[in-house]
């Protein structure tokens, strides 16, 4: 069995157990509680809806495919040569990557909140490398591996970057660094401020829609949260929610335009390439 192929059936391996794991304890079949109810435990201003978790399960089902496409495509060497170097670009880090995020769950549920902050910065950091080493801001054509390559990566980027921003602030929030209320506003809009900036620069930069996308979901979801039953009434988040979900749509949809330019334009090439005279 090559490398690429052995790497490719390990990595649909270890994400489809991973993943299904997560979904698993997320349902409260280990631990006794969610992830919702662990980080409910520590309210913020960047606490989202319960709803908002449900993406777990459709990043499950988009990285497992994702792996079996990989692996699929494994088999046939010479057809898929372009996929099966992206296999090998990514090595071992997909593993390491899968360690990470399912340690930082395991440490949430069991209230372990800085342990969990340093696995799903690992986890982030890991995703980033992946994404760096498989060229995925090229990865544009029509082909369906290529897609959910895409798909599956910024999505998975989009809600590390969510997560990111509003588990820091549970580490604030549950040791008590700040006690002023007007100071904990501050810097929670802050980091979700941050967060929103790097996701959108992301998403540009790199031809990945999905990672606005799913910026959009978390800030819809904080905001739904702020609107149903806000944990904090003084400061009002909820403007600058508005302001900031409608910068990430609008950011998906530019980038979702920049990608069908360029993928039109890469099919017109091959159509008609330039002649040589």
């Amino acid at each position: 069995m090559s490398t690429a192929k052995t790497l490719a059936l390990l990595n649909c391996i270890i994400v489809t157990i991973n993943f299904s794991w997560i979904i698993l304890i997320d349902n409260s079949y280990f631990f006794g509680h969610s992830i919702n109810s662990a980080i409910s435990e520590y309210p913020t201003y960047l606490t989202p809806d319960a709803i908002t978790f449900k993406i777990w399960s459709f990043l499950a089902a988009n990285m497992i495919l994702v792996g079996v496409l990989m692996y699929i495509a494994s088999k046939n060497e010479q057809e898929n040569a372009r996929t099966l170097k992206k296999v090998e670009k990514i090595g071992n880090l997909l593993l390491l990557n899968q360690l990470f995020c399912g340690m930082s769950m395991v440490l949430k549920l069991n209230d372990q909140f800085i342990l969990s902050v340093l696995c799903s910065a690992g986890c982030l950091i890991t995703i980033l490398l992946i994404n760096r080493k498989i060229e995925i801001h090229k990865l544009v054509s029509n082909s369906i591996t290529r897609y959910f390559i895409r798909l599956g990566f910024g999505v998975y980027t989009g809600w590390m970057i969510v997560i990111a921003a509003f588990n820091s602030v549970i580490i604030v929030t549950k040791y008590e660094l700040i006690s002023n209320s007007i100071e904990m506003f501050g810097l929670n809009l802050a980091i979700l401020v941050a967060a929103t900036i790097y996701a959108i620069y992301y998403t540009i930069s790199h031809n990945l829609p999905a990672v606005s996308v799913v910026m959009a979901w978390g800030v819809f979801g904080i905001l739904l949260k702020n609107m149903n039953s806000p944990f904090y009434i003084q400061p009002d988040m909820k403007p600058y929610l508005f302001i900031l979900l409608a910068a990430t749509v609008l950011s998906s949809a530019y980038s979702f335009y920049r990608c069908n330019v360029r993928r039109g334009a890469a099919v017109d090439f091959n159509e008609n390439p330039p002649s040589i005279s």
